[in-house]
């Protein structure tokens, strides 16, 4: 599954709300941070890409940046605080 096609069938299941969905859900990010096509960003396009995903993800469910973190355990700590960085300014503007 590529990047574009996983963040399509997350945006497809966000009107589920039951349980199943949610866990499907995160396995996506799990699958994500994991796929060749995401591999292939450039460092920019990823920290871009996963605050966006990140953001929705939030609205949804009301992470809590912790929980956020720990979903993005995969990828090493400078691409990790800079996703968070970007995502905190995302979530500022658009859910406050």
């Amino acid at each position: 599954m590529s990047f574009l096609q996983a963040i399509v069938r997350i945006k497809k299941s966000f009107f589920c709300k039951n349980y199943k969905a949610a866990k499907k859900k995160q396995q996506f990010i799990k699958d994500i941070t994991t796929t060749q096509a995401f591999a292939r960003m450039s460092t920019q396009d990823k920290i871009t890409s996963l605050a966006k995903l990140i953001f929705l993800f939030q609205c949804d469910h009301g992470y809590s940046p912790i929980e956020l973190e720990q979903k993005l355990i995969r990828l090493n700590s400078d691409l990790k605080s800079k996703v968070i960085k970007d995502w905190s300014g995302i979530y500022s503007e658009k859910c406050m």
